[in-house]
């Protein structure tokens, strides 16, 4: 079993759980209301089963100008944005072991306070900022598949390693 402050990629690489869980935290406090805003989505929108694939391409009428083009193309590029963090939350576990989904979709997305979600999945407060902790790491490292799949590879990078 791996020890809560290691996780480790390969043989060599070791990533910082606590600047990862930070440089996370700080993604879905103001990184991610940006992309919603941009994307013309409120952050329940996360939740809906209608964010599921790539944003769909708006065509533009003859008589609108290129300005508004590139508005459009800035919104979709939002979009995608939103569709990966979307993406990343769906992969993340969801187990009674490894509730990392519940915890960062009520704690960053429902706007819920710690002490409720630790009631909600059974756990003591110590266990609950562990598993925390975990889901913020799990949720920076399963965003960089996210990013190369979704074309989206200029969102941060938000793993942290160890020196």
């Amino acid at each position: 079993m791996r020890d809560v402050e290691e996780l480790s990629l390969g043989s060599e690489i070791e990533i910082d759980l606590e600047k990862t869980m930070g440089a996370t935290a700080r993604f879905f406090k103001l990184t991610l209301p940006h992309y919603i805003k941009g994307a013309g989505l409120r952050l329940n929108d996360l939740t809906s089963p209608e964010i599921t694939d790539m944003p769909i391409t708006r065509s533009t009428a003859n008589t609108q100008e290129i300005k508004i083009m590139k508005a459009w193309e800035r919104v979709e590029q939002y979009e995608k944005k939103v569709v990966t963090v979307y993406k990343t939350l769906q992969v993340c576990a969801n187990t009674q072991i490894q509730p990392y989904r519940t915890i960062l979709v009520n704690k960053y997305v429902e706007g819920f306070p710690d002490w409720q979600i630790a009631n909600t999945i059974q756990y003591s407060d110590r266990q609950y900022h562990t598993k925390k902790k975990l889901a913020l790491c799990e949720f920076a490292e399963c965003l960089e598949t996210q990013k190369i799949k979704n074309g989206t590879l200029d969102m941060p990078v938000l793993l942290r390693y160890k020196e």
